[in-house]
């Protein structure tokens, strides 16, 4: 997401984002841009994934102003992934 205009179209890293009571995986990471669905995997192939124990993630996540924090271990139902921007470009 582009740091000036938060526009997509400028492109985004994404993530298929997993969440377990113990774990959160990050996996499949891609380019997104102009809003597209489609994800440009290409330039991530071998990369990942990147598996972090939940406790220490959400506590570093609860240091960044404007994030909500989520109930600790509450995790999505089994298996769940969504697909998340991890940086801007």
């Amino acid at each position: 997401m582009c740091p000036e205009c938060g526009d997509l179209g400028c492109g985004a890293v994404t993530a298929a984002v997993e969440f377990s009571p113990g774990q959160v995986v990050w996996r499949d990471l891609g380019r997104q841009t102009d809003y597209c669905d489609q994800v440009d995997h290409d330039a991530f192939s071998g990369i990942g994934p990147f598996v972090f124990e939940r406790a220490p993630y959400e506590d570093v996540l609860a240091t960044v102003p404007g994030l909500r924090a989520r109930e600790r271990h509450t995790a999505p139902g089994q298996g769940e992934r969504r697909r998340r921007r991890l940086w801007r470009r």
